[in-house]
């Protein structure tokens, strides 16, 4: 467990980008100063009349004009990585996921070179890098007593 953290970094950096960018794309899309903002630094287009901007759906209907190929372009970028990686999967390439359990299986196996290396690769495979609860060992020792 010592280099777990090591193995799940790439994870936790996914999870992080994909909730800063989630979020992150509601008021590029719908808050008016946000939009605004965002216009006059990187899109430069002529903005509407404020009469054109009453309301957060208007708001989105100017924006969706630029936001509009950025999104689409990216979910269409993410849709071919998906069907890159099933690719690989199909021709017996190893996603990361794979090549992370094989590491911790060798990084085990090198340790404990005693055991058969079969079963702990079947062990370290099973094992999961989160488990919803600790394992209270009073508990265990109670039940069998």
């Amino acid at each position: 467990h010592e280099l777990q953290w090591y193995h799940i970094l790439p994870y936790h950096v996914g999870l992080a980008g994909t909730a800063t960018i989630s979020l992150g794309s509601i008021p590029l899309i719908f808050w008016c100063d946000t939009v605004k903002y965002f216009n006059d630094k990187y899109v430069t287009m002529e903005v509407p009349q404020p009469s054109e901007l009453d309301t957060w759906l208007e708001v989105g209907s100017w924006s969706w004009s630029w936001m509009e190929p950025v999104i689409g372009e990216l979910s269409f970028l993410l849709l071919c990585m998906q069907l890159g990686r099933s690719q690989l999967s199909n021709m017996g390439f190893k996603p990361y996921n794979n090549f992370s359990k094989d590491l911790r299986a060798k990084q085990i196996i090198k340790l404990y070179p005693q055991y058969d290396s079969l079963i702990l690769t079947d062990y370290t495979n099973a094992v999961k890098y989160y488990s919803s609860g600790r394992v209270n060992k009073n508990k265990l020792l109670e039940k069998k007593n």
